[in-house]
């Protein structure tokens, strides 16, 4: 077991490393510009990591794994039924979208920067490999009670969360260009109650029983901007 210290000390290197890697990107970012800002030997850091792309995917699995483990206590909640499931899923990552819509804009611009291209392709891929098996459970339960009729449990959640992170990657844009193009926030239900629709027929889900995003959605977002 890890030692307080070492726990900190680590805990310093990947604050420090998050900060950098988000104002100066992750390729103009160094060892040695991380080590600096923590004030500590070269060796110190080598101790922690063995290189900077290491120190980027424990950022990515520590950003990751914060959201995922709501999703697994929804999962393995037994008293709920598939489809009450999925849609708790789809109210987690609104929920934190709301909590955090102060600063929502200014991350957004940070992770759209071209120079953290790498940053958002990695977390993205990583989010869809924590996701898809949690999904693809949730089917297996829906077509068990007869909710669902997909024919690949797997295929299915994969296609899902696939289309879901595509949502995801153009509510950012649209969100980014709210101010010069109010009018995205139309554009936004429509391709919502597009994904809905998708969903429903690729489960084969009762008509309207998906609810990802509610129209108010978007109006509660820009509210405090």
């Amino acid at each position: 077991m890890a030692s307080p210290e070492y726990e900190h000390r680590k805990s310093d290197l990947l604050n420090a490393a998050r900060e950098l890697f988000f104002v100066q990107g992750y390729e103009k970012t160094s060892v040695s510009d991380i080590i600096q800002k923590v004030g500590v030997a070269k060796g110190s850091f080598y101790y922690y990591f063995t290189s900077k792309e290491e120190i980027l995917d424990t950022l990515i699995d520590d950003i990751a794994l914060q959201g995922i483990e709501k999703v697994r206590d929804i999962v393995a909640n037994s008293s709920l039924n598939a489809l009450c499931k999925l849609n708790r899923v789809f109210k987690i990552a609104r929920d934190w979208k709301l909590e955090n819509r102060h600063m929502m804009q200014d991350t957004l611009r940070v992770l759209y920067d071209d120079k953290n291209l790498i940053i958002r392709h990695k977390l993205a891929q990583r989010n869809i490999a924590l996701a898809v098996p949690e999904v693809a459970s949730i089917i297996r339960q829906g077509i068990a009670e007869g909710m669902f009729n997909a024919v690949n449990p797997d295929d299915t959640a994969e296609l899902i969360v696939f289309l879901g992170t595509a949502l995801n990657d153009i509510f950012a844009r649209y969100l980014l260009e709210m101010d010069a193009h109010p009018d995205h926030i139309m554009i936004l239900k429509a391709k919502t109650a597009s994904y809905e629709s998708a969903i429903v027929r690729i489960l084969g889900a009762p008509e309207n029983s998906i609810k990802a995003v509610p129209l108010s959605f978007f109006e509660d977002m820009l509210a405090v901007r």
